[in-house]
C-alpha cells in the first residue's frame, strides 16, 4: 500500500516513512497510521459499501467547525480515505468536564447547515457516538468516523452518548443541562425513547455483524 500511496498528489513532495496498522480499530474499515518527516496522516480503507462521497463532505465541514479531523483525499475507486491524525485519548467513562465538552461539540454539530429536503426539525448527527468514535485531548475533541452521519432528531445523538457510556442519572444531568441550557426542558419521554431504539440497533447490528463473520 506504501507504494501506492506514494502516486497521489499530496504526497509527491514529501518522504512516506512508514505505514502501520493501529491498535485501535472500528467495526467496519481498517486505519493505518502514515508517517511522513513533517506530518502524520490517517489511511482510512472501507470495509463497507457506503455513500463515501457524502462522509467525506460531511466530514469536511466538521472539520472547519474544528469538531473532527481535516479529510484530505477520497478515493472511492480503491476505497480509501485520507485524512490528517489528530492526537487524543478514547474514554470509556466520562468525568463532569468530558460530559460539558462533548455537550458543546454535539451542539456545534447538531447547529451545522446542509441543505437537505429533511423536514426543519432534523439536525446533522454523528449517528455513531461509541466511545472509540470519540477523541478527546488538551485541545478540545474531536468525532471520527463519519460515516453513518445524516439527518436525525438531536436525541438520536444524546441518547446514544447516554447509552454508550452508561451514564448515571447524576451525569447524565450533567450532559443534557450542558447541552439543553438551564432554561430548556428535556424532553424526558424522547429520550428514553431514543435510548431504547439505538440499543435495539446495536443489537441487531452486532447480530448481522457475528452472522456474516461466520
Amino acid at each position: 500500500m506504501l507504494e501506492n500511496l506514494k502516486t497521489y498528489k499530496i504526497f509527491q513532495q514529501t518522504t512516506l516513512q512508514s505505514l502501520a496498522l493501529l491498535d485501535n480499530q472500528g467495526y467496519c474499515n481498517t486505519h493505518y497510521l502514515l508517517t511522513t518527516p513533517h506530518q502524520k496522516y490517517i489511511i482510512r480503507e472501507f470495509g463497507l459499501s457506503h455513500n463515501r462521497k457524502w462522509e467525506f463532505k460531511v466530514q469536511k465541514v466538521a472539520s472547519k467547525e474544528n469538531i473532527a479531523p481535516q479529510p484530505l483525499l477520497l478515493d472511492r475507486e480503491k476505497g480509501l480515505m485520507i485524512s490528517e491524525f489528530v492526537e487524543g485519548k478514547h474514554r470509556i467513562s466520562l468525568k463532569k468536564k468530558h460530559l460539558i465538552a462533548l455537550a458543546k461539540v454535539l451542539k456545534k454539530l447538531h447547529r451545522i447547515k446542509i441543505k437537505t429536503k429533511r423536514k426543519k426539525k432534523m439536525v446533522l448527527c454523528h449517528q455513531d457516538l461509541n466511545p472509540q468514535n470519540i477523541l478527546f485531548s488538551s485541545k478540545g475533541i474531536k468525532l471520527i468516523d463519519w460515516e453513518f452521519a445524516d439527518f436525525n432528531d438531536k436525541y438520536f445523538d444524546l441518547a446514544s452518548v447516554c447509552v454508550e457510556f452508561k451514564l448515571s442519572p447524576k451525569k447524565e444531568n450533567i450532559f443534557l443541562k450542558a447541552y439543553l441550557g438551564k432554561k430548556k426542558k428535556r424532553n424526558t419521554q424522547k429520550l428514553d425513547t431514543f435510548k431504547k431504539r439505538y440499543q435495539r440497533l446495536c443489537e441487531t447490528w452486532f447480530k448481522d455483524l457475528d452472522a456474516s463473520q461466520r
